[in-house]
């Protein structure tokens, strides 16, 4: 299941910030490995943010879809590198 799928399931209703917080520290850690090796996801959105096992580890989560990932020196000023639904 993704974030976008919960939320539409809990009809838009808030996560609680205890539910929050953890979720956003390990999309952070991810985000700052990438900044590490260079790379710009260019596609976060709540559709790719998945959780690993709902059942076992609820508040674990995964970025994913590197489709439209590049590399920190591809990327040149006035570029259009997020998908135009988000922009």
């Amino acid at each position: 299941m993704n974030l976008y799928d919960l939320l539409e399931q809990r009809e838009w209703e808030h996560l609680p910030l205890h539910k929050i917080r953890p979720a956003a520290k390990q999309l952070l850690v991810a985000l700052d490995a990438l900044k590490g090796l260079g790379v710009l996801h260019a596609d976060i959105k709540l559709d790719n943010v998945m959780f690993v096992n709902m059942q076992d580890q609820p508040l674990r989560v995964k970025l994913i879809d590197f489709g439209c990932a590049m590399m920190a020196s591809q990327v040149e000023q006035g570029m259009e590198i997020q998908p135009y639904g988000y922009r």
